[in-house]
């Protein structure tokens, strides 16, 4: 339980070292804000998933809970808020994946060994994305001047 007395959902044990959590995310369709779910699946070629890369380590704070299928809440830093805010208005429904969500961070051994497969998670997601956080006026003007000159880029 948390300190409000919500139910805040714990990480099931990983079963094998292929096995990794990813989380699932849509729009409610009554309220409009993110549902999500944790799942526990086998790493191969045909699942698809975003991986997010993005520095966490001094934005640990939680401003916000995000209601789970699994039972219970998702805690989330203002960082992770606004990529999920971000991805819902902008795909609307996604799976994907990150290491301070998706890695029991109480769990040496399991911490251990997916830090060990980072290479792989990364190179096996659908999409990478390195997560800056929210955007400001300024990063139009930087969007901008990566489309003018050419450089891939996906919005």
């Amino acid at each position: 339980m948390s300190e409000t007395g919500v139910k805040v959902y714990r990480h099931a044990p990983l079963a094998d070292e292929q096995d990794l959590h990813i989380l699932h995310s849509q729009a409610d369709p009554n309220s409009g804000q993110p549902i999500c779910f944790f799942q526990c699946v086998s790493i191969d070629d045909s699942l698809e998933y975003i991986a997010i890369s993005y520095s966490w380590a001094r934005d640990l704070q939680v401003v916000r809970k995000l209601p789970s299928v699994n039972g219970g809440s998702i805690e989330l830093n203002g960082t992770l808020s606004n990529l999920i805010d971000s991805l819902i208005s902008g795909v609307g429904r996604f799976t994907m994946r990150t290491d301070s969500l998706y890695i029991n961070q109480h769990d040496s051994a399991e911490k251990g060994c997916q830090v060990g497969r980072t290479g792989q998670i990364y190179r096996l997601a659908s999409i990478v994305i390195v997560w800056l956080g929210k955007g400001t006026k300024d990063s139009a003007v930087a969007f901008q001047f990566i489309v003018e000159h050419n450089t891939q880029a996906i919005f």
